[in-house]
């Protein structure tokens, strides 16, 4: 991943707090709003503070975010590893907008529908409708049934041009996974297409990450508070 600025940004700063359109860094030129940031370091918190007590037997998380334990910072973890989890994210994004699949990376734009889904829904079920799924949406689950919607329809898109395994190569594939004389080729042809498709997606993804220029503003990323 091309950093454009040096590691010690992560240090962690006073209790501040950034505005929720502050851009807190770019990805690809493509903006990271703090809200958006401080979306995904809520749902990492956990897995931050599970690391800590499994490496440090830190048990009482009243101060967790404030010190350093053994040299590590939870703080600065927490800020590296949403702002990870977004990059990866945004190349996704970045992608599908390329082929015409997303409108938008911008969260807010999300966000915005989904308040907009949630007043329908409520709409519905107070006239004594049925609606499919949950009653309202919150923000991690309607981001997540959007982004794995996403997912699916990209590689979809994948599948029929930038990803389309050829011939050969899926009666290769066919015959590597011992399937003669077990299943039909025929038969399994589109599931060996999509298992292709799902392997050239995940690499491709990595490769994106390394290769994402992402440029932080340090002192909006600063301003976000972690407790």
């Amino acid at each position: 991943m091309s950093w454009m600025l040096v590691v010690g940004f992560w240090l962690a700063g006073p209790v501040l707090h950034a505005t929720a359109s502050e851009t807190v860094a770019t990805v690809n030129g493509e903006r990271v709003r703090a809200e958006e940031l401080q979306h995904w370091m809520l749902l990492e918190r956990a897995d931050v503070a599970r690391y800590f007590y499994r490496e440090h037997g830190v048990r009482d998380a009243s101060d967790l975010w404030r010190r350093e334990f053994g040299g590590e910072s939870p703080a600065e973890m927490l800020r590296r590893q949403a702002l990870e989890k977004l990059v990866r994210i945004k190349v996704q994004q970045l992608l599908a907008v390329e082929k015409g699949i997303l409108a938008s990376t911008d969260f807010r734009d999300i966000m915005e529908k989904r308040n907009a889904v949630n007043r329908a829904r409520q709409k519905r079920i107070d006239r004594g409708g049925v609606v499919y799924g949950p009653k309202q949406f919150s923000p991690r689950t309607y981001f997540d049934h959007v982004f794995d919607r996403m997912v699916e329809d990209l590689k979809a898109h994948l599948a029929e041009n930038d990803f389309k395994l050829p011939e050969a190569d899926m009666r290769e594939r066919f015959r590597e996974q011992g399937l003669e004389g077990v299943r039909s080729f025929e038969r399994i042809r589109g599931a060996l297409q999509m298992q292709y498709v799902d392997e050239a997606y995940e690499q491709w993804v990595n490769e994106s990450v390394e290769a994402a220029k992402v440029r932080i503003e340090r002192d909006a990323l600063e301003k976000i508070s972690v407790w």
